[in-house]
């Protein structure tokens, strides 16, 4: 696991099948994500970015792992996804 912030974050790779008859190629997206924290007023909050967006340029100069990670070219038969930015937000039902 990574440190990320002042939680912990782990790295993802996804990879998908090609869609559409072929129309849309199989991807592989390499993603550093938050880890769920609960906020004091209930709320959940998480999130992830991929390596590639500008958001964590400066992260990943940081980072020896990240650096490796983030210049490996993409698994054979993939492309890779530029920019994937992702968050969540969840309130509780019962207050």
């Amino acid at each position: 696991r990574l440190q990320f912030g002042n939680g912990k974050a782990r790295f993802l790779r996804t990879m998908t099948r090609p869609t559409l008859m072929g129309l849309i190629s199989a991807r592989e997206v390499d993603s550093v994500l938050r880890e769920p924290e609960t906020m004091p007023d209930g709320l959940v909050v998480g999130g992830g970015l991929g390596l590639q967006s500008p958001l964590l340029v400066d992260k990943i100069q940081n980072s020896d792992y990240l650096k490796a990670v983030a210049s490996q070219p993409p698994s054979k038969g993939k492309v890779r996804a530029v920019d994937h930015t992702s968050g969540y937000i969840f309130k509780p039902l019962d207050d």
